[in-house]
């Protein structure tokens, strides 16, 4: 009889959505490993085709089981009214699993109040689980300022020490998110390993450059040197620092043009200033969120990929899918951060980091321009990129770690 594995991710996603496939990616790898996957997910980034149910939806697919809660969660919500879908998905999934059984579970965050079913779990059946570290919560809304009672912010701490106690195993995705909790918890150092996101290589490689349904965007590539952003619009995302690095770069090189794909609370805000700076459609272009499957074409297509935050160390930690996936399709890569991935560009030279803390917008735009014209640096820096993915962020490498720490805790 097959173990059984239950996975709970909120923000679980099929290839055929805009959003990360991480936790699709390694349990379909765990289903072909012999292992009977179940997921207890929400519904926000599940496509309306799956969820028609106003509650539950049983989705069977690629060997998973999905057992999907319906909810109207999205990333453009306020905090709170996110904070609201956080418990409902909390309460609802806390009662599911209790009626599933399984051998382990494996909660993956954000938010940290995934752990909780996990926990109540444990402690009602002794299931063990694995609680996956993606953000470093509660501390990055703290420090941005979302979190502000100080009630609220006490019980949270209190909550993720609750949840690393009792987790058999912690699973960070980058080695700073690792640092950052064995810093405060030196307990745990023994328990805890990197198993950062994932370059999916194998499907970075397809060419299906004829699913691009944006025919704007493949006669800019075409004409242009593209900088390329996919992803969240959000408070995070540091995109008016690239609309004012772009308000230079239109004076210095035409060729060089910024294309964003994605969808936020701060789109508008981003289209506002781009159009008072006078840049939108000129060198700033800016297209609606793309599914997961036609990523790779659209990467394929720039000259170069980039990933960007705000000015807030805490988000330093983060282990960016724009990162991981610039890296599987051998592309160079901008970011304007420091931690971990600073690091990693410079020591394997596979992109640039622009300086945040620079206020000379020229300065950095003609290294930017400067790094875009030199074609045997982007070439060099494109076999880097592919080089380390291969060799550090596969799929395989990764599944094969998650395998191992799976089979030491149920043998």
């Amino acid at each position: 009889m097959k173990e059984k594995i239950l996975i709970i991710h909120q923000h679980f996603a099929f290839p055929d959505s805009g959003s990360a496939t991480r936790i699709y990616d390694l349990a379909k790898k765990f289903a072909e490993n012999n292992y009977d996957v179940e997921v207890i997910c929400g519904s926000g980034y599940i496509n309306k085709k799956y969820a028609k149910n106003r509650f539950w939806n049983t989705i069977k697919k690629d060997g998973i089981t999905v057992r999907c809660l319906q909810t109207n969660y999205s990333n453009n919500d306020s905090f709170y009214k996110r904070i609201f879908y956080f418990l409902y998905f909390l309460f609802f999934s806390t009662w599911k699993i209790f009626f599933t059984k399984s051998d382990l579970v494996i909660a993956t965050s954000t938010p940290l109040t995934v752990g909780i079913p996990a926990l109540i779990n444990k402690l009602l059946t002794r299931t063990k689980f694995i609680f996956e570290v993606r953000d470093v919560w509660p501390s990055v809304p703290i420090k941005l300022g979302e979190l502000k009672n100080k009630t609220l912010i006490k019980i949270a701490l209190i909550l993720e020490k609750k949840i690393y106690k009792n987790a058999d195993f912690i699973v960070a995705l980058s080695v700073d998110m690792k640092q950052n909790i064995v810093n405060r918890f030196p307990a745990f150092n023994n328990k805890i390993d990197v198993i950062a996101n994932i370059a999916e290589i194998d499907r970075f490689s397809e060419n299906n450059s004829g699913l691009i349904h944006e025919k704007k965007y493949v006669e800019l590539c075409k004409n242009k040197k593209v900088l390329l952003y996919t992803g969240t619009f959000g408070k995070v995302n540091g995109l008016l620092f690239v609309c004012e690095l772009f308000s230079e770069v239109a004076k210095i090189d035409e060729q060089i043009v910024f294309v964003c794909f994605g969808n936020g609370r701060e789109k508008e805000q981003i289209i506002n200033r781009a159009k008072a700076l006078q840049i939108l459609e000129k060198n700033f272009f800016i297209f609606d969120l793309i599914p997961k499957q036609e990523l790779p074409s659209v990467i394929a297509l720039s000259t170069v990929s980039s990933s960007w935050v705000i000015d807030v160390e805490e988000l330093w930690a983060n282990s960016a899918n724009k990162y991981f996936d610039a890296l599987a399709a051998g592309k160079p890569i901008v970011i304007n951060y420091g931690g971990w991935q600073k690091n990693e560009i410079e020591s394997n030279k596979t992109g640039i980091v622009l300086d945040y803390h620079c206020a000379n917008y020229r300065q950095k735009a003609l290294r930017l321009v400067s790094f875009m014209n030199d074609t045997e640096v982007l070439k060099q820096a494109s076999q880097n990129a592919k080089k380390l993915a291969t060799e550090k962020y596969s799929l395989d490498k990764a599944t094969e770690k998650y395998l191992k720490i799976i089979k030491e805790i149920i043998p």
